[in-house]
């Protein structure tokens, strides 16, 4: 019989992908520069201790995410960050370990209140019985883990919370914009929540949104999600300072 245990875990990251992990920080970090230009394939083979096919594959990779440009005749060259696909969540995590998160915080957060109060408002005229159950059960699993301080558990649970919300409101297009960003979302929840964990606010201020959508009246809905965006922002300024100020003490 198989180990669950097993089961869950995740497989070991391959060489490639270290390599583009490893690319990624640099760049993140401003030890590769935007402009700034790589070293030769061999010499940076060579610096990294992989093989040049490991390398050019690293790199294709980094050119489909924007992080590199290849100019044929010259090499190849750091691009500037708004040009990086910054939601891919290996992109986001080297952002936001060097620091450097802040704005993909701040416009992911305002393009989460654009859709989602919209998608609160389709929702309280859409919902079905099955909607309002899985969203009851993402809110327990949010005050469980909140009682438990349990912060990974609860950004998975505000995560589906909010994923049913955009079910509810029966726009496909709606769903599939956020699919692509599921993992960075994750990502992004378990910072804000380190600063809120243990605290039934976040709690209540979903809760909310829940009634809101319960009642039918699309007002009241967005009302509550809008109201649920303000805290975010805070939680997003507070996570930012604290990010800042634990690095300036560094």
């Amino acid at each position: 019989m198989t180990d669950p245990e097993l089961i869950a875990l995740e497989p070991a990251p391959s060489k490639t992908e270290q390599v583009v992990a490893v690319l990624l920080e640099r760049a993140a970090r401003g030890q590769l520069p935007p402009g700034g230009q790589l070293p030769q394939e061999g010499v940076l083979a060579a610096q990294l201790g992989i093989s040049r096919l490991t390398l050019r594959e690293a790199m294709r990779t980094l050119q489909n995410l924007g992080v590199l440009r290849v100019e044929r005749g010259r090499g190849t060259f750091v691009t500037e960050r708004s040009e990086w696909t910054r939601m891919d969540p290996a992109v986001l995590g080297a952002l936001l370990e060097a620091g450097e998160g802040r704005d993909v915080l701040k416009e992911l957060t305002e393009l989460r209140r654009i859709v989602e109060t919209g998608a609160a408002r389709l929702a309280a005229a859409r919902h079905t019985e099955d909607d309002m159950i899985a969203l009851s059960d993402a809110l327990a699993e949010m005050e469980s883990a909140a009682l438990e301080q349990d912060v990974v558990a609860f950004a998975a649970a505000d995560v589906a919370f909010h994923d049913v919300v955009l079910a509810a409101a029966g726009n496909a297009l709606v769903s599939n914009l956020f699919d692509s960003m599921h993992s960075a979302m994750q990502r992004i929840r378990e910072e804000t929540t380190r600063l809120t964990i243990g605290s039934l606010a976040a709690v209540e201020v979903h809760r909310k949104v829940l009634e809101g959508i319960r009642s039918g009246d699309p007002e009241t809905a967005t009302r509550a999600m809008s109201a649920h965006f303000d805290n975010t922002d805070r939680f997003v300024d507070q996570a930012i300072s604290a990010d800042e100020g634990a690095r300036s003490r560094g």
